[in-house]
């Protein structure tokens, strides 16, 4: 790096550490937002399965009441119909925890960084931790940028590229100048 060129690749570096955080931001999102919407499917697929079979089972004890008015059969299919509506109201209760945690290592695997595939998560808490320190790497690495667009702001100001030519490049010139006249005297 040299002189004039210092402040932009520093900036650079700062940009590209910064997408870098902000990829992996995104990936720790698709990952959430994919388990939760999995799980919330997986959820509605399951009571939607359980209603059904509910529906089925009734339909089948309404024919077997119609075709024995006092039979067993009847009363049987009423039993089961009635612990799978007991099954279908837990299954709404706990739709919302169910599937909380299972897609989240799935996800995780394909979508985590590097650092996170070591040690993937396996809860919605570990993930969300895990968006919170992404999310503080990527405030610090925009807090860089500005820091260094400022830098390179004051760098490249007019006064201070003058002022550094004339320190730096004519000053050394001149006093060559002059003090090469003077010996030749």
């Amino acid at each position: 790096m040299n002189r004039l060129t210092n402040p932009v690749e520093r900036l650079g570096h700062e940009v590209i550490g910064y997408v870098d955080d902000r990829v992996d931001d995104l990936k720790l999102q698709a990952a959430k937002g994919l388990s939760q919407g999995t799980g919330a499917l997986a959820g509605m697929v399951l009571i939607l399965v359980m209603v059904s079979a509910l529906v089925l089972v009734l339909s089948f004890a309404g024919v077997m009441l119609l075709g024995e008015i006092m039979g067993s059969y009847a009363t049987a299919a009423f039993i089961v119909a009635g612990v799978l509506l007991v099954v279908v109201i837990v299954l709404i209760l706990c739709r919302k925890y169910l599937f909380r945690d299972s897609f989240v290592g799935l996800f995780t695997g394909i979508f985590a960084p590097e650092d996170a595939k070591a040690d993937p998560f396996k809860t919605q808490k570990q993930l969300d931790a895990a968006l919170a320190r992404s999310k503080n790497r990527i405030q610090k690495g925009e807090d860089a940028i500005h820091a260094r667009v400022q830098s390179a702001r004051s760098y490249y100001s007019p006064k201070n590229l003058v002022a550094t030519s004339v320190r730096k490049d004519i000053l050394p010139l001149l006093l060559r100048l002059l003090g090469g006249r003077r010996k030749k005297k």
